[in-house]
């Protein structure tokens, strides 16, 4: 009964801690420490937990969701145009305990550079057609930063860079010739199947449409596989970044629950440095949760929420609770 009796009387000191202040700092206080760094390591999930969701659910072929910025048509005429015709073949192959994208010939002689380039007709005021390049296509056998950069130009053209152990594709609206976006997909082998080529990605649909359309469908599988790598290692660095950022914030709210307090006459002098380091542990489990709530539907805001509220209810605890005339939770104590 004595057990039941405590565990309802800590229980309702949580709940109310949501909303009171003078209860956080009555947890912060008399409560144990573990109580607070429960509550500590709560708030860091909640926080983070939009953002995580959010960069999980990101991958490659995002960006052509509504549009396919003209990369259907060339991604398309590159294996029917260019691979198929002369012969080559470009898939991954095992190399030791590694994979890697390779280049070859039919009779499996190794090709180190491809390039290809797909045009469209463009109207000039003169009512005639001239082409010009929507796609550019280069495959190396070895990735070279100096030639990336060469190759890229002014990036006023899409193109699409195929290497041994990435693939990069350079996205531009063809009308405006402004950067759309800039898919790096590093390690890309690793989560590729061994085997898997970039021809077998040509739809073999005797519909020209549909086959079109599929080979793209597949072209955006291929995209998302290969971001895989890219993708969770932002996951990670989003979630290590602003896990440690809240933390820090969370600290630095305890320190400053601490120095509001020094005054001569304060009469929370008593209080001490880990004191207010757990009653901000206390105080950071609502804006945590409403962090959680808002992030997933303000998703712009969802790095800023967390920091944001604790910053609002920390000066409101300080105000009401702390006030260096003694009222607050000394009143309520």
């Amino acid at each position: 009964l004595l057990l039941y009796t405590s565990l309802m009387k800590n229980f309702k000191l949580i709940l109310k801690s949501l909303i009171s202040n003078n209860a956080c700092v009555e947890g912060g206080r008399k409560k144990p420490w573990y109580f607070a760094a429960i509550m500590f390591f709560l708030a860091m999930i909640f926080a983070v937990l939009p953002l995580f969701v959010q960069t999980w659910n990101t991958n490659g072929d995002d960006v052509f969701k509504t549009n396919a910025y003209g990369l259907d048509q060339a991604a398309y005429r590159f294996i029917d145009d260019k691979l198929d015709k002369e012969g080559l073949k470009i898939y991954v192959r095992a190399n030791g305990d590694k994979k890697e994208i390779v280049c070859e010939k039919a009779d499996g002689a190794q090709v180190r550079d491809v390039d290809y380039t797909h045009t469209i007709p463009v109207k000039a005021s003169d009512g005639t057609y001239t082409e010009q390049p929507d796609y550019i296509f280069h495959y190396r056998a070895v990735y070279n930063e100096g030639e990336l950069s060469t190759l890229l130009g002014d990036e006023k053209t899409s193109m699409v860079f195929i290497y041994d152990t990435k693939v990069l594709i350079h996205v531009v609206n063809f009308e405006t010739k402004a950067t759309i976006k800039n898919i790096v997909c590093n390690e890309a082998p690793k989560y590729l199947k061994e085997g898997q080529s970039i021809n077998e990605l040509l739809s073999k649909d005797s519909d020209p449409t549909v086959r079109m359309s599929e080979t793209f469908s597949n072209w955006k599988l291929f995209i998302r596989d290969a971001y895989n790598f890219t993708r969770l290692t932002q996951v990670w660095q989003t979630v290590a970044i602003m896990g440690g950022i809240n933390a820090g914030i969370t600290l630095f709210m305890g320190l400053m629950i601490w120095i509001l307090t020094r005054g001569k006459h304060n009469p929370y002098r008593l209080f001490n440095l880990w004191e207010t380091q757990k009653i901000a542990w206390w105080a950071a489990i609502t804006p945590s949760i409403l962090a959680l709530a808002f992030g997933f539907l303000i998703q712009s805001f969802a790095n800023i929420l967390f920091p944001m509220v604790l910053g609002v209810r920390v000066m409101w605890l300080s105000m009401k609770s702390l006030r260096p005339d003694g009222s607050g939770y000394a009143a309520a104590d």
